[in-house]
């Protein structure tokens, strides 16, 4: 088998980690908590790359300063990474404080390696390094829970092979009885080629895999950003034209009904006037967060316009559809409105309802209920009408 200078491993493995390092950071993040993910993994990458690097520096086997600074630097690294694995996966991420105590905890466990007798000192770490991987090992387990893509499942992957090996090292240690020859990998002759190289390509793995989740990560942010009323919370126009299409096959296939709603707040514009912009907006909000109350979870609601909103749901005929329109209509009406001083008001709504015909588009089917809309404001506001059936 072909014989890898583990040293020298280890050497390209600091460099890979500076690459790595220096390569996240050419991300430009926007999102705070993406962004602190990305300098915390660089932040652990650059701490292994400067200790395993520094290794070029000496000859022969590692020992006194030099070893100090690979033991305490990869311990470092771990607690790093494990933070941001952490922020990765969406678990609460230790603080900066605790950060820095972890950090002279490893300078402390590292110091102590170096003073334990030659025979313990590669053991006390391996079983140490074990462990700090094994804290880092916990946070990828939602990311196995829920992946999204191939790259979660090969950044856990990644991972769970990180601390895997670990602790082959660490139990390895106590059955072994040869000092290891300056690497402190306590292995059969057959595994230290391949754990050298492993060692050796691991970080940029784990950095390009993880530049592709914060991009995944951020591209589905921004799509769900595009998709959603700033304001309401609720369904955009566009991305209600890009939903109906399938929510309109899914209910023909099952030959179900769908209903198009289509409503409008009644003298919104005097509302704006006497309270002011601000209340307006408390009550475009409030009034999305009722109509969600008010309809199934696979029913689509949008704003279409200043104080528009219009309903796709799934109804049996149109008397269903005349009781759904009833139903949000009454809950805006009876919902008690206050502006900032506290001084009550009304607030009222006008809508109008079609059933959707089996070869009827979207935008046909929305102008009906528009026009149903328009004789509600025309006999009074505050109340429903039914389109006529699609020609």
């Amino acid at each position: 088998m072909l014989n890898v200078d583990v040293l020298t491993a280890y050497v390209s493995c600091g460099a890979a980690a500076l690459v790595g390092g220096a390569m996240m950071q050419l991300a430009r993040i926007d999102d705070p908590r993406l962004k602190l993910t990305i300098t915390t993994a660089s932040l652990a990458l650059l701490v292994l790359g400067v200790s395993l690097g520094q290794q070029v520096l000496h000859d022969g086997p590692l020992t006194g300063l030099p070893l100090f600074v690979m033991m305490a630097g990869t311990l470092i690294c771990v607690v790093f990474f494990g933070a941001s694995v952490a922020l990765l996966s969406g678990d609460k991420p230790p603080g900066w404080r605790l950060l820095v105590l972890n950090s002279v905890l490893c300078l402390g466990i590292a110091l102590l390696c170096l003073l334990a007798p030659p025979v313990w000192r590669a053991r006390l770490f391996a079983v140490i390094f074990a462990l700090f991987a094994t804290v880092c090992g916990f946070h990828v387990w939602p990311l196995l829970g829920r992946p999204r893509d191939r790259a979660e499942w090969i950044y856990a992957f990644a991972v769970a092979v990180f601390v895997a090996s670990s602790w082959l090292r660490g139990a390895m240690s106590f059955i072994t009885t040869v000092q290891p020859p300056g690497h402190m990998l306590f292995l059969p002759d057959g595994l230290v080629a391949p754990f050298a190289v492993l060692y050796s390509v691991l970080p940029i793995i784990v950095s390009t895999t993880l530049l592709h989740l914060v991009n995944h990560r951020l591209y589905r942010k921004l799509s769900q950003q595009a998709s959603t009323d700033e304001l309401t919370g609720v369904l955009t126009r566009r991305a209600l034209r890009d939903l109906a299409p399938g929510l309109l096959q899914h209910h023909a296939a099952r030959r179900h009904s769908v209903a198009a709603l289509m409503l409008d707040l009644d003298h919104f514009k005097a509302i704006n006037d006497r309270f002011g912009h601000a209340t307006g907006d408390v009550v475009l909000r409030g009034c999305g967060r009722l109509l969600q109350a008010q309809l199934r979870d696979d029913a689509l609601l949008a704003r279409y316009g200043g104080e528009e909103f219009v309903v796709l749901a799934p109804v049996d005929d149109l008397r269903g559809a005349r009781l759904i329109a009833e139903r949000v209509r009454e809950a805006i009406a009876t919902s008690p409105w206050r502006n900032a001083q506290g001084e009550a008001f009304a607030v009222t709504a006008s809508v109008g309802c079609a059933l959707i015909g089996d070869r009827e588009s979207l935008d046909d089917a929305v102008r009906r209920a528009d026009e149903a809309l328009y004789r509600a404001k025309a006999e009074g506001r505050n109340q429903v009408q039914v389109a006529l059936n699609a020609a």
